[in-house]
């Protein structure tokens, strides 16, 4: 698991939330540690709406983050409002483009100013009439893979592992030849492509998302049913 969370203390979140989000309140329930109240959305200084909120803090994702569930029965649990109807989880992002985008980890005012904020904002535009926000992705392993054709320009989910393969390795040869089936050697093909993506995530990161690649994205292929 790729860990995006600070690990604050209880002292530096009660902090922080008297701080800047005076209407939460860090609450320890059967417990487990609540940030609950009211979640204000806020644009170019209007006022666009509260969503009731818990943040339960020892209830992590794949990120290392704490879920996150509007309890006020504002939000339709249904997946086209980003809510997982199980369990009345939100959809915050897609993780895997979430860990490319954010390389350090959160504290709690970055977890409620960035995922938190953009997620209620989309909701408070929906109830206005709005469309979600542009670039919003489709719902887990639709979402991956429309992530990883606009990261290697190709649609094939093999070739896309084969490119991550690359991404999660120590080394990579120029003599290799190319996963994206031309045939050639990486070097008279797309060397420049995974050089840079290389460059620009942690080795961390590149591995993170070829573990979720597999996990989501390889399926075990079942023998053909006798006739």
């Amino acid at each position: 698991m790729l860990n995006l969370w600070a690990g604050e203390t209880d002292e530096q979140i009660e902090a922080g939330l008297a701080t800047a989000y005076p209407s939460l309140r860090l609450v320890v329930v059967n417990g487990h540690r609540v940030i609950t109240g009211a979640f204000n959305v806020e644009h170019e200084g209007r006022f666009l709406a509260g969503f009731q909120i818990e943040i339960l803090l020892d209830e992590k994702d794949v990120l290392g983050l704490p879920a996150v569930r509007e309890v006020g029965g504002r939000i339709p649990r249904v997946p086209e409002r980003h809510v997982n109807p199980s369990d009345g989880s939100a959809c915050l992002y897609l993780p895997e483009d979430l860990a490319v985008r954010c390389p350090r980890p959160f504290d709690i005012l970055g977890f409620l100013n960035g995922p938190v904020r953009t997620y209620f904002l989309g909701q408070a535009g929906v109830e206005l009439g709005a469309p979600f926000p542009i670039g919003e992705w489709g719902h887990g392993e639709d979402g991956l893979k429309q992530m990883l054709a606009g990261m290697f320009g190709v649609s094939d989910i093999g070739v896309c592992l084969g490119f991550l393969e690359l991404l999660g390795g120590k080394v990579i040869k120029g003599h290799w030849q190319c996963p994206c089936g031309s045939r050639r050697a990486l070097r008279a093909c797309h060397e420049d492509l995974v050089r840079r993506l290389r460059h620009q995530l942690p080795l961390r990161t590149r591995r993170f998302l070829l573990t979720r690649a597999r996990k989501q994205l390889m399926r075990p292929t079942r023998p053909a049913k006798p006739a």
